[in-house]
């Protein structure tokens, strides 16, 4: 039986979290008046990781309420339905589930963006992997509309050696994380489907790993 989430509520009075706060910018431009909706959210760190034991890329599987209520929203049985009036817990987590990069967000005031991402790539994934093996390959934006955080894009290279863990995320905190290893192969099928559970950055990211690798930038497996 698949698993499902019980006991669904919505708060439509949310005016601030640990996480974001949403604002009404006004402002005028061209002698218009106009806004903007957004919310001030932290920014963020991600890591593509290579397993050299495995020669696979290394990703993270995890529930997200959000892509789950729009998947369970968008099915015929619900449209026209008010959040309200549907029944979440008749729909499997899995509708939720997306593929992604080993990832996080800077909440740490004292952190920089590598310390998160080391401490990101043992807590999901349970590799300890040195700050001077960590490269950043590039710092984007990663909300554009939202809040206009920035997301800084690392790689990294792990093998059996540097597990310390199995990973998993931060329990107390609602993370229940499984790794996904894909192999070259694989991951090139992936970024060739119509239609993917992973967001933006995360193809990017694959992408950059598959270009780098075919000009023989990056590692193949170990001998």
């Amino acid at each position: 039986m698949e698993e499902t989430i019980t006991n669904v509520k919505f708060d439509e009075t949310l005016t601030s979290s640990p996480f974001l706060k949403p604002i009404r910018l006004h402002f005028e431009r061209r002698g218009r008046q106009l806004f903007w909706d957004l919310a001030l959210e932290h920014d963020s760190v991600s890591c593509v990781l290579f397993h050299h034991d495995k020669n696979a890329l290394l990703f993270v599987k995890q529930f997200r309420p959000p892509s789950f209520v729009r998947k369970v929203r968008g099915l015929p049985e619900n449209v026209g339905k008010t959040i309200h009036e549907i029944d979440w817990s008749k729909y499997p987590v899995s509708l939720g589930e997306t593929i992604e990069l080993c990832a996080g967000l800077m909440d740490k005031p004292n952190k920089n963006p590598l310390q998160t991402i080391r401490e990101e790539i043992i807590e999901e994934c349970g590799f300890n992997v040195a700050e001077e093996n960590i490269k950043l390959i590039k710092r984007y934006i990663s909300s554009i509309s939202v809040s206009g955080s920035h997301q800084n894009l690392f790689y990294a290279e792990v093998d059996n050696s540097m597990k310390i863990s199995e990973g998993g995320g931060n329990a107390s905190e609602g993370e229940f994380i499984s790794k996904i290893y894909m192999s070259i192969e694989e991951a090139k099928d992936y970024l060739e489907k119509e239609i993917v559970n992973s967001p933006p950055g995360f193809l990017f990211a694959v992408k950059w790993f598959l270009d780098q690798h075919e000009l023989k930038l990056l590692p193949t497996k170990r001998s």
